[in-house]
Protein backbone atom coordinates (compact mmCIF):
# COMPACT_ATOMS: atom_id res chain seq x y z
CA UNK A 1 0.00 0.00 0.00
CA UNK A 2 1.33 3.40 -1.01
CA UNK A 3 -0.19 6.66 0.16
CA UNK A 4 -0.90 9.06 -2.69
CA UNK A 5 -0.69 12.89 -2.95
CA UNK A 6 -3.81 14.60 -1.55
CA UNK A 7 -4.87 11.44 0.28
CA UNK A 8 -6.46 12.18 3.67
CA UNK A 9 -5.09 10.21 6.60
CA UNK A 10 -6.94 9.46 9.84
CA UNK A 11 -10.23 11.09 8.85
CA UNK A 12 -8.48 14.10 7.35
CA UNK A 13 -6.15 14.78 10.26
CA UNK A 14 -3.28 14.77 7.75
CA UNK A 15 -3.16 15.29 3.98
CA UNK A 16 -0.35 13.55 2.09
CA UNK A 17 1.73 15.93 -0.05
CA UNK A 18 4.60 13.95 -1.59
CA UNK A 19 6.87 10.97 -1.11
CA UNK A 20 10.24 12.11 0.22
CA UNK A 21 13.07 10.45 -1.69
CA UNK A 22 13.22 6.82 -2.70
CA UNK A 23 11.87 4.07 -0.46
CA UNK A 24 14.54 2.70 1.84
CA UNK A 25 15.13 -0.89 2.78
CA UNK A 26 12.78 -0.43 5.72
CA UNK A 27 10.32 2.39 5.19
CA UNK A 28 8.77 5.08 3.02
CA UNK A 29 8.60 8.69 4.20
CA UNK A 30 6.00 11.22 3.06
CA UNK A 31 5.57 14.93 3.57
CA UNK A 32 2.10 15.79 4.83
CA UNK A 33 0.07 18.72 6.11
CA UNK A 34 -1.36 18.66 9.60
CA UNK A 35 -4.82 20.09 8.94
CA UNK A 36 -5.25 21.14 12.57
CA UNK A 37 -2.15 23.34 12.72
CA UNK A 38 -1.25 23.91 9.08
CA UNK A 39 2.28 22.64 9.75
CA UNK A 40 4.21 20.37 7.40
CA UNK A 41 5.20 17.06 8.98
CA UNK A 42 6.95 13.90 7.83
CA UNK A 43 5.17 10.55 8.12
CA UNK A 44 7.07 7.28 7.84
CA UNK A 45 5.47 3.88 7.16
CA UNK A 46 6.81 0.42 6.48
CA UNK A 47 7.57 0.00 2.77
CA UNK A 48 5.77 -2.30 0.34
CA UNK A 49 8.33 -5.08 0.78
CA UNK A 50 7.71 -5.10 4.52
CA UNK A 51 3.95 -4.93 4.01
CA UNK A 52 4.09 -8.05 1.81
CA UNK A 53 6.18 -10.04 4.30
CA UNK A 54 4.64 -12.96 6.16
CA UNK A 55 5.56 -11.36 9.48
CA UNK A 56 4.28 -7.89 8.55
CA UNK A 57 2.00 -7.69 11.59
CA UNK A 58 4.85 -8.44 13.96
CA UNK A 59 7.06 -5.89 12.19
CA UNK A 60 4.34 -3.27 12.41
CA UNK A 61 3.83 -3.94 16.11
CA UNK A 62 7.52 -3.22 16.65
CA UNK A 63 7.25 -0.13 14.49
CA UNK A 64 4.27 1.23 16.45
CA UNK A 65 5.97 0.60 19.78
CA UNK A 66 9.14 2.28 18.54
CA UNK A 67 7.16 5.36 17.58
CA UNK A 68 5.58 5.70 21.00
CA UNK A 69 8.96 5.15 22.65
CA UNK A 70 10.72 7.77 20.54
CA UNK A 71 7.96 10.23 21.38
CA UNK A 72 9.57 10.44 24.83
CA UNK A 73 12.86 11.88 23.53
CA UNK A 74 13.16 15.66 23.89
CA UNK A 75 16.52 16.78 22.50
CA UNK A 76 17.37 19.41 19.90
CA UNK A 77 19.57 16.98 17.95
CA UNK A 78 17.03 14.12 17.88
CA UNK A 79 14.17 14.26 15.40
CA UNK A 80 10.90 15.04 17.14
CA UNK A 81 8.34 12.25 16.95
CA UNK A 82 4.87 13.71 17.46
CA UNK A 83 2.99 10.41 17.62
CA UNK A 84 1.45 7.71 15.47
CA UNK A 85 -1.33 7.73 12.88
CA UNK A 86 -3.20 4.97 11.07
CA UNK A 87 -5.07 4.56 7.79
CA UNK A 88 -6.65 1.28 6.67
CA UNK A 89 -4.48 -0.77 8.98
CA UNK A 90 -1.17 0.86 7.96
CA UNK A 91 0.54 2.79 10.73
CA UNK A 92 2.67 5.87 10.24
CA UNK A 93 5.17 7.61 12.52
CA UNK A 94 4.50 11.36 12.53
CA UNK A 95 7.72 13.37 12.83
CA UNK A 96 8.92 16.91 12.40
CA UNK A 97 9.74 17.81 8.82
CA UNK A 98 13.38 18.85 8.45
CA UNK A 99 14.28 20.88 5.39
CA UNK A 100 17.84 19.86 4.58
CA UNK A 101 20.21 17.17 3.29
CA UNK A 102 21.48 14.14 5.10
CA UNK A 103 25.24 14.02 5.60
CA UNK A 104 25.75 11.45 2.85
CA UNK A 105 24.02 13.55 0.20
CA UNK A 106 25.69 16.70 1.45
CA UNK A 107 29.28 15.43 1.12
CA UNK A 108 28.56 13.75 -2.21
CA UNK A 109 27.31 17.10 -3.49
CA UNK A 110 29.75 19.50 -1.84
CA UNK A 111 32.71 17.32 -0.89
CA UNK A 112 34.27 16.49 2.44
CA UNK A 113 33.66 18.78 5.38
CA UNK A 114 36.22 20.93 7.11
CA UNK A 115 37.45 19.47 10.36
CA UNK A 116 35.74 22.27 12.29
CA UNK A 117 32.32 21.61 10.76
CA UNK A 118 32.68 17.83 10.84
CA UNK A 119 33.60 17.76 14.52
CA UNK A 120 30.81 20.24 15.29
CA UNK A 121 28.16 18.01 13.72
CA UNK A 122 29.57 14.79 15.15
CA UNK A 123 29.68 16.33 18.62
CA UNK A 124 26.04 17.36 18.32
CA UNK A 125 25.09 13.79 17.47
CA UNK A 126 27.36 12.46 20.24
CA UNK A 127 25.48 14.66 22.71
CA UNK A 128 22.18 13.29 21.44
CA UNK A 129 23.41 9.72 21.79
CA UNK A 130 24.84 10.38 25.24
CA UNK A 131 21.43 11.74 26.25
CA UNK A 132 19.74 8.57 24.96
CA UNK A 133 22.26 6.27 26.61
CA UNK A 134 22.09 7.98 30.00
CA UNK A 135 18.34 8.39 30.24
CA UNK A 136 16.98 4.97 29.37
CA UNK A 137 19.80 2.96 27.86
CA UNK A 138 18.54 3.19 24.28
CA UNK A 139 21.14 2.19 21.68
CA UNK A 140 20.61 3.61 18.18
CA UNK A 141 22.35 0.74 16.35
CA UNK A 142 22.20 2.38 12.92
CA UNK A 143 24.40 5.50 13.00
CA UNK A 144 25.54 6.48 9.50
CA UNK A 145 25.64 9.62 7.33
CA UNK A 146 22.23 8.80 5.81
CA UNK A 147 20.65 9.02 9.27
CA UNK A 148 22.04 12.45 10.17
CA UNK A 149 20.26 15.42 8.63
CA UNK A 150 21.63 18.98 8.47
CA UNK A 151 19.08 21.73 8.96
CA UNK A 152 19.19 24.08 6.01
CA UNK A 153 18.87 27.29 7.98
CA UNK A 154 21.59 26.73 10.59
CA UNK A 155 24.59 24.59 11.46
CA UNK A 156 22.69 21.92 13.30
CA UNK A 157 22.69 18.15 12.85
CA UNK A 158 19.69 16.01 13.74
CA UNK A 159 19.63 12.26 14.36
CA UNK A 160 16.88 10.36 12.55
CA UNK A 161 15.90 6.77 11.68
CA UNK A 162 16.55 4.74 14.80
CA UNK A 163 17.74 1.18 14.30
CA UNK A 164 14.37 -0.58 14.21
CA UNK A 165 15.35 -2.26 10.96
CA UNK A 166 18.40 -3.69 12.72
CA UNK A 167 16.17 -5.13 15.44
CA UNK A 168 13.74 -6.70 12.99
CA UNK A 169 16.50 -8.01 10.72
CA UNK A 170 18.99 -8.88 13.42
CA UNK A 171 19.44 -12.45 12.17
CA UNK A 172 19.63 -11.56 8.46
CA UNK A 173 22.46 -9.19 9.17
CA UNK A 174 23.05 -7.81 5.71
CA UNK A 175 19.41 -6.68 5.47
CA UNK A 176 19.34 -4.92 8.81
CA UNK A 177 22.82 -3.43 9.04
CA UNK A 178 24.93 -1.05 6.99
CA UNK A 179 28.29 -2.59 6.19
CA UNK A 180 31.11 -0.26 7.05
CA UNK A 181 29.26 1.25 10.03
CA UNK A 182 28.35 -1.90 11.95
CA UNK A 183 31.01 -3.20 14.38
CA UNK A 184 31.65 -6.88 14.97
CA UNK A 185 29.15 -7.19 17.82
CA UNK A 186 26.31 -6.42 15.41
CA UNK A 187 27.33 -9.50 13.46
CA UNK A 188 27.01 -11.60 16.60
CA UNK A 189 30.64 -11.37 17.77
CA UNK A 190 30.05 -9.86 21.20
CA UNK A 191 27.26 -7.97 22.94
CA UNK A 192 25.82 -4.73 21.59
CA UNK A 193 26.33 -1.75 23.91
CA UNK A 194 26.89 2.01 23.96
CA UNK A 195 30.30 1.39 22.38
CA UNK A 196 28.43 0.08 19.30
CA UNK A 197 27.18 3.59 18.59
CA UNK A 198 30.69 4.94 19.28
CA UNK A 199 32.09 2.77 16.47
CA UNK A 200 29.45 3.89 13.99
CA UNK A 201 29.82 7.57 14.88
CA UNK A 202 33.62 7.40 14.56
CA UNK A 203 33.17 5.74 11.16
CA UNK A 204 30.80 8.52 10.12
CA UNK A 205 33.39 11.12 11.09
CA UNK A 206 36.01 9.17 9.11
CA UNK A 207 33.84 9.26 5.99
CA UNK A 208 32.78 12.91 6.03
CA UNK A 209 36.42 14.00 6.50
CA UNK A 210 37.92 11.79 3.78
CA UNK A 211 35.32 11.53 1.02
CA UNK A 212 37.38 13.60 -1.44
CA UNK A 213 40.22 11.07 -1.20
CA UNK A 214 37.96 8.09 -1.86
CA UNK A 215 35.16 7.30 -4.24
CA UNK A 216 32.40 9.39 -2.70
CA UNK A 217 29.80 6.72 -3.34
CA UNK A 218 31.83 3.89 -1.83
CA UNK A 219 31.47 4.62 1.85
CA UNK A 220 31.38 0.96 2.88
CA UNK A 221 34.97 0.26 1.96
CA UNK A 222 36.20 -1.10 5.29
CA UNK A 223 33.54 -3.39 6.87
CA UNK A 224 34.49 -4.59 10.33
CA UNK A 225 34.13 -8.28 9.47
CA UNK A 226 36.46 -7.86 6.47
CA UNK A 227 39.01 -6.11 8.67
CA UNK A 228 38.67 -8.89 11.25
CA UNK A 229 39.54 -11.47 8.60
CA UNK A 230 42.69 -9.53 7.79
CA UNK A 231 41.61 -8.97 4.19
CA UNK A 232 42.10 -5.22 4.51
CA UNK A 233 43.62 -2.81 6.99
CA UNK A 234 42.05 0.49 7.94
CA UNK A 235 44.17 3.39 6.67
CA UNK A 236 44.33 6.31 9.10
CA UNK A 237 42.08 9.21 8.04
CA UNK A 238 45.18 11.35 7.44
CA UNK A 239 46.08 9.00 4.56
CA UNK A 240 43.14 10.41 2.58
CA UNK A 241 43.11 13.87 4.14
CA UNK A 242 46.51 15.10 5.42
CA UNK A 243 44.81 18.20 6.82
CA UNK A 244 43.16 16.24 9.63
CA UNK A 245 44.69 17.01 13.02
CA UNK A 246 46.46 14.28 14.98
CA UNK A 247 43.89 14.65 17.75
CA UNK A 248 40.93 13.90 15.47
CA UNK A 249 42.85 11.26 13.50
CA UNK A 250 43.71 9.34 16.68
CA UNK A 251 40.18 9.68 18.08
CA UNK A 252 38.68 8.18 14.92
CA UNK A 253 41.10 5.24 14.92
CA UNK A 254 40.37 4.58 18.59
CA UNK A 255 36.63 4.79 18.03
CA UNK A 256 36.88 2.28 15.16
CA UNK A 257 38.81 -0.36 17.11
CA UNK A 258 37.46 -3.81 16.29
CA UNK A 259 37.64 -5.21 19.81
CA UNK A 260 35.14 -3.79 22.29
CA UNK A 261 37.60 -3.28 25.21
CA UNK A 262 39.93 -1.25 22.96
CA UNK A 263 37.17 1.20 22.00
CA UNK A 264 35.77 4.13 24.02
CA UNK A 265 32.94 2.62 26.06
CA UNK A 266 30.72 5.69 26.13
CA UNK A 267 30.05 8.81 24.11
CA UNK A 268 31.58 10.80 26.94
CA UNK A 269 34.87 8.95 26.48
CA UNK A 270 34.75 9.49 22.73
CA UNK A 271 34.05 13.21 23.18
CA UNK A 272 37.00 13.35 25.55
CA UNK A 273 39.28 11.99 22.83
CA UNK A 274 38.00 14.76 20.56
CA UNK A 275 38.69 17.19 23.44
CA UNK A 276 35.03 18.18 23.62
CA UNK A 277 34.38 17.27 27.23
CA UNK A 278 34.07 20.90 28.27
CA UNK A 279 31.33 21.47 25.74
CA UNK A 280 27.89 21.27 27.36
CA UNK A 281 25.75 18.21 26.85
CA UNK A 282 22.14 19.17 26.32
CA UNK A 283 20.35 17.48 29.20
CA UNK A 284 16.60 17.86 28.84
CA UNK A 285 14.70 15.40 31.04
CA UNK A 286 12.63 12.92 29.12
CA UNK A 287 8.96 13.78 29.45
CA UNK A 288 6.44 10.98 29.67
CA UNK A 289 5.10 10.01 26.26
CA UNK A 290 1.59 10.98 25.29
CA UNK A 291 0.58 7.42 26.08
CA UNK A 292 2.12 5.01 28.55
CA UNK A 293 3.95 2.11 27.00
CA UNK A 294 6.35 -0.46 28.25
CA UNK A 295 9.90 -0.10 26.94
CA UNK A 296 10.17 -3.81 27.55
CA UNK A 297 8.84 -6.13 24.94
CA UNK A 298 7.82 -8.95 27.23
CA UNK A 299 4.15 -8.04 27.12
CA UNK A 300 4.10 -4.62 25.58
CA UNK A 301 1.22 -2.30 26.32
CA UNK A 302 0.75 0.14 23.45
CA UNK A 303 -2.38 2.27 23.59
CA UNK A 304 -2.87 3.66 20.07
CA UNK A 305 -4.00 7.20 19.39
CA UNK A 306 -7.57 7.41 20.75
CA UNK A 307 -10.03 7.10 17.92
CA UNK A 308 -13.49 5.67 18.60
CA UNK A 309 -14.01 4.35 15.08
CA UNK A 310 -10.62 2.67 14.78
CA UNK A 311 -10.83 -0.96 13.71
CA UNK A 312 -7.33 -1.44 15.14
CA UNK A 313 -8.64 -0.91 18.69
CA UNK A 314 -11.38 -3.50 18.54
CA UNK A 315 -9.96 -6.59 16.85
CA UNK A 316 -8.55 -9.61 18.63
CA UNK A 317 -5.89 -11.68 16.93
CA UNK A 318 -3.46 -14.43 17.83
CA UNK A 319 -0.10 -14.37 16.01
CA UNK A 320 1.41 -17.49 17.53
CA UNK A 321 4.10 -18.07 14.88
CA UNK A 322 7.76 -18.88 15.36
CA UNK A 323 9.79 -16.55 13.18
CA UNK A 324 13.09 -17.47 11.63
CA UNK A 325 14.77 -14.65 13.48
CA UNK A 326 14.02 -16.43 16.74
CA UNK A 327 11.30 -14.29 18.26
CA UNK A 328 8.00 -15.81 19.37
CA UNK A 329 5.15 -13.29 19.55
CA UNK A 330 1.60 -13.38 20.80
CA UNK A 331 -0.62 -10.44 19.98
CA UNK A 332 -3.98 -9.79 21.53
CA UNK A 333 -6.07 -6.72 20.83
CA UNK A 334 -8.71 -5.09 23.02
CA UNK A 335 -10.81 -2.03 22.81
CA UNK A 336 -8.25 0.05 24.72
CA UNK A 337 -4.80 -1.49 24.44
CA UNK A 338 -2.67 -3.84 22.47
CA UNK A 339 -0.79 -6.53 24.38
CA UNK A 340 2.31 -8.05 22.87
CA UNK A 341 4.17 -10.81 24.59
CA UNK A 342 7.61 -11.17 23.06
CA UNK A 343 9.74 -14.16 23.94
CA UNK A 344 13.39 -14.41 23.01
CA UNK A 345 14.54 -17.73 21.54
CA UNK A 346 17.28 -19.21 23.73
CA UNK A 347 19.32 -21.77 21.74
CA UNK A 348 20.01 -25.02 23.52
CA UNK A 349 23.49 -25.95 24.65
CA UNK A 350 25.75 -27.11 27.46
CA UNK A 351 27.14 -25.02 30.30
CA UNK A 352 28.68 -25.37 33.75
CA UNK A 353 26.06 -24.50 36.33
CA UNK A 354 27.08 -23.07 39.69
CA UNK A 355 30.34 -21.58 40.91
CA UNK A 356 33.90 -22.95 40.87
CA UNK A 357 35.65 -23.68 44.14
CA UNK A 358 38.06 -20.77 43.68
CA UNK A 359 35.33 -18.10 43.61
CA UNK A 360 35.55 -16.42 47.01
CA UNK A 361 32.12 -14.84 46.56
CA UNK A 362 30.37 -18.17 46.03
CA UNK A 363 28.39 -20.04 48.68
CA UNK A 364 28.18 -23.79 49.20
CA UNK A 365 24.64 -23.74 47.79
CA UNK A 366 26.16 -23.03 44.36
CA UNK A 367 28.30 -26.19 44.40
CA UNK A 368 29.40 -28.55 43.08
CA UNK A 369 29.71 -26.91 39.70
CA UNK A 370 28.34 -29.37 37.15
CA UNK A 371 27.66 -29.62 33.44
CA UNK A 372 24.05 -29.26 32.31
CA UNK A 373 22.55 -29.71 28.85
CA UNK A 374 19.68 -27.29 28.29
CA UNK A 375 17.21 -27.75 25.40
CA UNK A 376 16.09 -24.71 23.40
CA UNK A 377 13.28 -22.64 24.89
CA UNK A 378 11.81 -19.15 24.88
CA UNK A 379 12.27 -16.67 27.73
CA UNK A 380 10.69 -13.30 28.39
CA UNK A 381 12.92 -10.47 27.32
CA UNK A 382 12.15 -8.55 30.54
CA UNK A 383 10.62 -9.27 33.96
CA UNK A 384 6.83 -8.97 33.95
CA UNK A 385 5.83 -5.33 34.43
CA UNK A 386 2.96 -3.89 36.43
CA UNK A 387 1.05 -2.94 33.29
CA UNK A 388 1.45 -6.47 31.99
CA UNK A 389 0.43 -7.98 35.31
CA UNK A 390 -2.71 -5.88 35.49
CA UNK A 391 -3.71 -6.93 31.98
CA UNK A 392 -3.31 -10.68 32.64
CA UNK A 393 -4.73 -10.46 36.18
CA UNK A 394 -7.97 -9.27 34.56
CA UNK A 395 -8.29 -12.57 32.68
CA UNK A 396 -10.59 -15.29 34.06
CA UNK A 397 -9.46 -17.03 37.25
CA UNK A 398 -7.93 -20.51 36.93
CA UNK A 399 -7.19 -21.49 40.55
CA UNK A 400 -6.61 -18.45 42.77
CA UNK A 401 -7.48 -14.76 42.81
CA UNK A 402 -4.90 -12.17 41.77
CA UNK A 403 -4.65 -8.60 42.96
CA UNK A 404 -4.80 -6.12 40.05
CA UNK A 405 -1.80 -4.22 41.43
CA UNK A 406 0.14 -5.90 44.26
CA UNK A 407 3.33 -3.83 43.90
CA UNK A 408 4.75 -1.48 46.52
CA UNK A 409 6.50 0.76 44.01
CA UNK A 410 4.02 2.06 41.44
CA UNK A 411 4.68 2.45 37.74
CA UNK A 412 3.41 0.76 34.60
CA UNK A 413 6.92 0.05 33.34
CA UNK A 414 8.32 -1.02 36.69
CA UNK A 415 8.56 -4.76 37.32
CA UNK A 416 5.68 -6.22 39.27
CA UNK A 417 6.71 -7.23 42.82
CA UNK A 418 5.17 -8.56 46.01
CA UNK A 419 3.94 -11.63 44.15
CA UNK A 420 4.17 -15.17 45.52
CA UNK A 421 5.27 -18.27 43.65
CA UNK A 422 1.62 -19.34 43.44
CA UNK A 423 0.70 -15.89 42.11
CA UNK A 424 3.26 -16.33 39.35
CA UNK A 425 1.89 -19.80 38.59
CA UNK A 426 -1.63 -18.39 38.32
CA UNK A 427 -0.37 -15.68 35.97
CA UNK A 428 1.16 -18.36 33.73
CA UNK A 429 -2.01 -20.45 33.85
CA UNK A 430 -4.24 -17.54 32.83
CA UNK A 431 -1.88 -16.51 30.07
CA UNK A 432 -1.63 -20.08 28.80
CA UNK A 433 -5.40 -20.51 28.74
CA UNK A 434 -5.92 -17.20 26.93
CA UNK A 435 -3.28 -17.77 24.27
CA UNK A 436 -3.21 -21.53 23.80
CA UNK A 437 0.53 -21.63 24.55
CA UNK A 438 2.14 -23.26 27.57
CA UNK A 439 3.72 -20.59 29.78
CA UNK A 440 5.56 -21.44 32.97
CA UNK A 441 8.34 -20.37 35.30
CA UNK A 442 11.89 -21.26 34.26
CA UNK A 443 13.84 -24.05 35.85
CA UNK A 444 16.91 -22.95 37.77
CA UNK A 445 19.11 -24.42 35.05
CA UNK A 446 17.23 -22.58 32.30
CA UNK A 447 17.45 -19.33 34.24
CA UNK A 448 21.21 -19.53 34.86
CA UNK A 449 21.92 -20.73 31.32
CA UNK A 450 19.91 -17.84 29.88
CA UNK A 451 21.49 -15.33 32.25
CA UNK A 452 25.05 -16.39 31.47
CA UNK A 453 24.47 -16.35 27.71
CA UNK A 454 27.66 -18.35 27.11
CA UNK A 455 29.72 -16.39 29.67
CA UNK A 456 31.60 -17.92 32.59
CA UNK A 457 32.16 -14.73 34.60
CA UNK A 458 30.26 -13.67 37.73
CA UNK A 459 27.96 -11.47 35.69
CA UNK A 460 27.14 -11.61 32.01
CA UNK A 461 29.19 -8.44 31.49
CA UNK A 462 32.26 -9.55 33.46
CA UNK A 463 33.49 -10.14 37.00
CA UNK A 464 32.62 -6.69 38.32
CA UNK A 465 29.42 -4.69 38.40
CA UNK A 466 28.51 -0.98 38.50
CA UNK A 467 25.24 0.94 38.77
CA UNK A 468 25.76 1.79 35.12
CA UNK A 469 25.04 -1.87 34.36
CA UNK A 470 22.40 -2.94 36.89
CA UNK A 471 20.13 -1.85 39.75
CA UNK A 472 21.47 -3.26 43.03
CA UNK A 473 22.56 -2.42 46.60
CA UNK A 474 19.81 0.21 47.05
CA UNK A 475 21.72 2.59 44.78
CA UNK A 476 18.50 3.68 43.06
CA UNK A 477 16.33 3.37 46.16
CA UNK A 478 13.71 1.17 44.49
CA UNK A 479 12.99 -0.88 41.39
CA UNK A 480 13.78 0.74 38.03
CA UNK A 481 11.93 0.56 34.73
CA UNK A 482 12.66 -2.63 32.84
CA UNK A 483 15.13 -2.36 29.99
CA UNK A 484 17.10 0.51 31.54
CA UNK A 485 20.41 -1.36 31.52
CA UNK A 486 22.36 -3.20 28.79
CA UNK A 487 21.15 -6.70 27.82
CA UNK A 488 23.17 -9.89 27.64
CA UNK A 489 24.23 -11.66 24.45
CA UNK A 490 20.87 -13.45 24.20
CA UNK A 491 19.06 -10.10 24.33
CA UNK A 492 17.67 -10.51 27.87
CA UNK A 493 17.42 -7.52 30.20
CA UNK A 494 17.46 -7.11 33.99
CA UNK A 495 18.88 -10.54 34.77
CA UNK A 496 21.07 -8.99 37.48
CA UNK A 497 19.30 -7.01 40.20
CA UNK A 498 16.02 -5.05 40.05
CA UNK A 499 13.75 -7.91 41.26
CA UNK A 500 14.26 -11.50 42.33
CA UNK A 501 12.75 -13.98 39.88
CA UNK A 502 10.86 -17.08 40.95
CA UNK A 503 11.93 -20.42 39.45
CA UNK A 504 10.00 -23.68 39.16
CA UNK A 505 12.40 -25.72 41.33
CA UNK A 506 12.10 -26.72 44.96
CA UNK A 507 14.98 -25.56 47.11
CA UNK A 508 17.98 -27.87 47.57
CA UNK A 509 20.95 -26.95 49.73
CA UNK A 510 23.47 -27.85 47.04
CA UNK A 511 23.73 -29.44 43.60
CA UNK A 512 24.52 -33.01 44.66
CA UNK A 513 22.32 -35.29 42.49
CA UNK A 514 20.92 -32.31 40.59
CA UNK A 515 19.45 -33.06 37.14
CA UNK A 516 21.78 -32.57 34.20
CA UNK A 517 19.11 -32.13 31.50
CA UNK A 518 17.94 -28.59 32.30
CA UNK A 519 14.68 -29.70 33.94
CA UNK A 520 13.26 -28.32 37.17
CA UNK A 521 14.36 -30.20 40.30
CA UNK A 522 11.13 -31.01 42.13
CA UNK A 523 10.86 -32.56 45.60
CA UNK A 524 7.79 -33.17 47.74
CA UNK A 525 9.76 -32.81 50.97
CA UNK A 526 9.87 -29.01 51.11
CA UNK A 527 7.61 -26.06 50.53
CA UNK A 528 10.54 -23.83 49.73
CA UNK A 529 11.34 -22.84 46.16
CA UNK A 530 14.19 -21.08 44.42
CA UNK A 531 14.68 -17.47 43.32
CA UNK A 532 17.38 -16.04 41.08
CA UNK A 533 19.02 -12.78 40.02
CA UNK A 534 19.17 -10.63 43.13
CA UNK A 535 17.36 -7.33 43.43
CA UNK A 536 17.62 -3.57 43.77
CA UNK A 537 18.12 -4.10 47.51
CA UNK A 538 20.91 -6.70 47.48
CA UNK A 539 24.67 -6.37 47.50
CA UNK A 540 26.61 -7.23 44.32
CA UNK A 541 27.60 -10.78 45.26
CA UNK A 542 23.94 -11.73 45.67
CA UNK A 543 23.22 -10.59 42.10
CA UNK A 544 25.74 -12.92 40.42
CA UNK A 545 24.66 -15.33 37.68
CA UNK A 546 25.14 -18.31 40.02
CA UNK A 547 23.64 -16.80 43.19
CA UNK A 548 20.56 -18.51 44.68
CA UNK A 549 17.88 -17.62 47.23
CA UNK A 550 15.01 -19.58 48.76
CA UNK A 551 11.64 -18.57 50.15
CA UNK A 552 8.34 -20.20 51.03
CA UNK A 553 6.26 -20.37 47.90
CA UNK A 554 2.83 -19.58 49.34
CA UNK A 555 3.09 -16.97 52.07
CA UNK A 556 1.76 -13.68 50.77
CA UNK A 557 2.08 -12.14 54.23
CA UNK A 558 5.87 -12.20 53.99
CA UNK A 559 6.22 -11.01 50.41
CA UNK A 560 8.79 -8.34 49.78
CA UNK A 561 8.96 -5.44 47.36
CA UNK A 562 11.65 -7.16 45.32
CA UNK A 563 9.93 -10.50 44.55
CA UNK A 564 9.08 -10.68 40.82
CA UNK A 565 9.34 -13.13 37.92
CA UNK A 566 9.56 -13.64 34.19
CA UNK A 567 7.99 -16.37 32.08
CA UNK A 568 9.32 -19.00 29.70
CA UNK A 569 7.66 -21.05 27.00
CA UNK A 570 8.63 -24.22 25.17
CA UNK A 571 10.59 -27.33 26.06
CA UNK A 572 10.79 -28.04 29.76
CA UNK A 573 10.27 -30.77 32.31
CA UNK A 574 10.73 -31.80 35.89
CA UNK A 575 12.73 -34.40 37.73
Amino acid sequence: MLWQPNQPIEDGKYIILNQLGDPGGFGITYSAKDTRTGQIVAIKTLNQKRQAANDFKQQQIKFVNEGFRLNAFKHQHIVKVHGMTQENGLWGMVMEYIDGNDLSKYVQKYGQLSETDAVLYIDQIAQALEYMHQHNGTIHKDIKPHNIVLRQDRKEAVLIDFGLACEIDRITTRDGLTEGYAPLEQYGIGTVGFYTDVYALATTLYYILTVDGMNAKNEYIYPSFVRKLGAVELPPPQYYNPGISKRVNDAIIKGMELEIPDRPQTMGEFRKLLELVNQPVVNIPIQPPQVNINNAETIKIVPPTPKPKSKFQSFTENLGTIESKGIFSIFTGSRQVLVLLEMIAIPGGKFFMGSPDNDNQASDTEKPQHEVTVPSFYMGKYPITQAQWERVAALPKVKIDLKPQPSFFKGENLPVERVSWFDAQEFCARLSKATGKKYRLPSEAEWEYACRAKTTTRYYFGDSITTYLANYDRKYGQTTEVGKFPPNAFGLYDMHGNVWEWCEDNWHDNYINAPSNGSAWISQSTDKVTMRGGSWYNNPSICRSASRLTDVRAERVHLYNDFGFRVVCGVGGTL
